[in-house]
């Protein structure tokens, strides 16, 4: 008789343990379901610009606009906004760990230049269009074994140089005001730093042994 009730409590407690189990599955899929929409041909014509990268150690970063209007190619861009969320993958699950959302945004791009990096580990880089005249530029890199947002950079538009004696791949950032020089950065292990015109690197050209982004 102890022996059967014994395995009485055995088999409620897998049970339990396999319902909290559930519990804990289904509140992480409807926790990624609200990160990140559910694409489909009802609710596709809403979203724009959808890009997606992955990278080491099982974390992705996910990006989209949701548009103004359903009517493609509208040039009033007021009440577009941009989404970028960062999951990681615990077991078998994704976990949203932040979420942020840039009002008139639209057009995100993601890119993963594999010259800069952090901790050993890429750099992400995610540009912006801000209106008509501005584009956004981030930077996010592995800060405390986390992607975190590590710079915010603002220009008419950013484009990459580089420097052959130096094998260095550089940032242009052309100001919005056409009177105004263009801005050069490079990449100092944790940021990108403003340097001196005289210093900055030729225009970026592709070439047989560098491909440029």
């Amino acid at each position: 008789m102890p022996y059967k009730k014994a395995l009485f409590y055995l088999l409620a407690l897998m049970m339990l343990t396999a319902c909290q189990q559930d519990d804990q599955s289904i509140a992480s899929a409807r926790e990624q379901e609200k990160a990140i929409p559910v694409w489909n041909k009802a609710n596709l014509s809403d979203f724009d610009n959808y890009s997606m990268l992955s990278m080491q150690d099982d974390w992705k970063i996910v990006t989209w606009s949701s548009r103004a209007s359903s009517q493609s190619g509208n040039a009033n861009r007021a009440g577009t906004s941009s989404i970028v969320s960062i999951l990681k993958k615990e077991k078998q699950n994704w976990r949203v760990v932040s979420q942020e959302q840039f009002a008139h945004g639209y057009n995100p791009r993601l890119q993963l230049p594999t010259e800069f990096t952090l901790a050993e580990k890429p750099v992400v880089i995610l540009k912006i269009q801000q209106r008509v005249a501005y584009e956004e530029l981030l930077v996010y890199g592995m800060v405390q074994s986390e992607y975190k947002l590590l710079q915010t950079l603002m220009a008419r538009a950013f484009e990459w140089t580089y420097d052959k004696a130096g094998n260095k791949k550089s940032l242009l950032a052309i100001p919005a005001s056409h009177g105004e020089q263009a801005e050069f950065y490079q990449w100092n292990g944790q940021r990108f730093m403003l340097i001196q015109a005289a210093d900055a690197a030729e225009p970026a050209k592709e070439s047989a042994d560098y491909v440029i982004d």
